[in-house]
């Protein structure tokens, strides 16, 4: 039976044992978010045939794009501080960060 490496976050680091099943499905959506990448290129061959001439590639790749920055955005970055065990604002109590959270956070420090 393989052996997985534990999952690391967005910045390299190995995951609390309570975030790995989070964390393990990053890959996962960065995959999927790379194969939305790869219809655009695909419909653009479709599009250059005769049968695909009426296709609208500017709506679509529109639409594509909007749907694989949904699903970028939604890609667990790190850990929260707050553990997921109290109220936090920043994380929704979720435990985890997406990097817009992450940015975010470190934007607001205070040194």
């Amino acid at each position: 039976m393989p052996h997985n490496p534990p999952p690391r976050d967005g910045l390299g680091r190995r995951v609390p044992i309570r975030l790995e099943k989070v964390f393990a499905g990053r890959e996962k959506l960065i995959a999927w978010a790379g194969a939305l990448g790869q219809l655009e290129m695909r419909l653009v061959w479709l599009a250059d045939a005769s049968y695909g001439e009426e296709i609208d590639q500017s709506v679509f790749n529109r639409d594509l794009e909007r749907i694989r920055n949904t699903v970028l955005a939604a890609i667990p970055f790190a850990p929260c501080e707050c553990l997921g065990i109290e109220e936090c604002g920043l994380c929704n109590s979720k435990g985890w960060m997406t990097a817009e959270q992450w940015n975010l956070r470190t934007s607001t420090l205070v040194w």
